[in-house]
This record gives C-alpha cells, structure tokens and sequence, in this order.
C-alpha cells in the first residue's frame, strides 16, 4: 500500500510504501521487540549500577528530565501505565515502584519490562491486532489499535535510553557505555542461536 504524508512546513510531501504483516508476524514481532527492551533496559541498569556514585545518579543534566534517576522512572512510570491499559485496569498511581533506595528502583523497573514481555507472550494474534480502550488521565477515552500501543512503549523508552546514554556522557563516560541499539540486540541473539 502507498501513502503520501503531506507537511503543512512547506517541506515536500513524502510518499511511503507501507508492508502490512500477517497477524501470526505481528505477535512475534512485538514479542521480539519487548524481549529487545529488556534486554536493552537490562544493559543500562547494570551500567549504572556498575558505574555511577548516588550523586551522579540525582546529579542535574541537560536532558527532558534532569537527572539518571527521574529519567529511570519516568521510563518506569511509562510502561508500567501502558501495561495497565492494555490489561484493561484503569491506573492512577503508577509510582508504587518507588523503592527506599535506587537499586530497588532499578529492579522494579526490570520487572516492569519483564511483566510486558510475559503479558504479551501469553496473548494471541487477536489481542495484537485488537484495539484497546482506555481513559487517559485526562479523563480523555482511547480507542487505539493495541499493535500501535506496542509501538509507543518501545519507541519511547528506546528514545529515553537514548538520552540516558546523552546522560552518562555528560557525566564524564566514554568507555563502557553499553549498546542498546536493536541491531546489537539481534547480532547478539543470533550469535547464540549459532551452533
């Protein structure tokens, strides 16, 4: 199928071929993205816990939030509400991950990512290619495709490692930052997979 996405900036309109997948590609495809986030947030909660002091973790950068910590949580927070939605729980509070200490924040939001991944793994291709009603806490009610919703997770905590890596930078790292690109996520599965 062929799109064109037309810009109201003046730039020129961009016509895009779009690839529908079957239902059975969809689910494993969003099972492999989740399986990638863990791994991806896995990699970046041993590097600060390997690596960084209690004041670098709070220390104030540049970045949407300002320090290690607040960018965790809110990564934390993120998925934790959408995991909600797609189970069909209205969630209001979703700070119950907030532990006496950082490395029990780090932990809980590990689990977050495995409860996604183990939430999607028991689902079927129906669920994956079904819509998802919600409430915002605006109060605003949601209908959306719940492949779409799947998406939104990945690409936004992709997007906020991203900008912890930014973080780790300008706390001085240059060596030992992890990868968290899903292109080192796949080469490393398929080095395993080898015989």
């Amino acid at each position: 199928m062929q799109m064109t996405i037309f810009c109201d900036s003046g730039i020129p309109a961009i016509k895009m071929n779009f690839i529908f997948v079957s239902k059975k590609m969809m689910r494993d495809h969003y099972i492999q993205l989740a399986a990638f986030n863990v791994w991806a947030n896995k990699r970046i909660c041993d590097f600060i816990a390997a690596n960084l002091t209690s004041e670098q973790i709070e220390k104030v950068l540049v970045s949407s939030f300002p320090s290690v910590r607040k960018t965790i949580n809110h990564i934390c927070d993120a998925e934790a509400i959408w995991l909600e939605r797609l189970r069909g729980n209205l969630m209001n509070d979703w700070s119950e991950h907030r532990g006496e200490s950082f490395n029990e924040e780090l932990t809980a939001f590990l689990e977050k990512s495995i409860a996604l991944l183990e939430f999607l793994k028991a689902k079927n291709e129906a669920f994956i290619s079904g819509n998802i009603s919600y409430v915002h806490r605006s109060g605003i009610h949601y209908n959306e495709p719940a492949s779409e919703i799947l998406t939104h997770i990945i690409n936004h905590s992709t997007f906020h490692r991203g900008q912890l890596i930014m973080m780790f930078r300008q706390l001085g790292f240059t060596e030992g930052i992890p990868k968290t690109d899903f292109i080192a996520y796949a080469r490393e599965i398929a080095a395993v997979k080898a015989p």
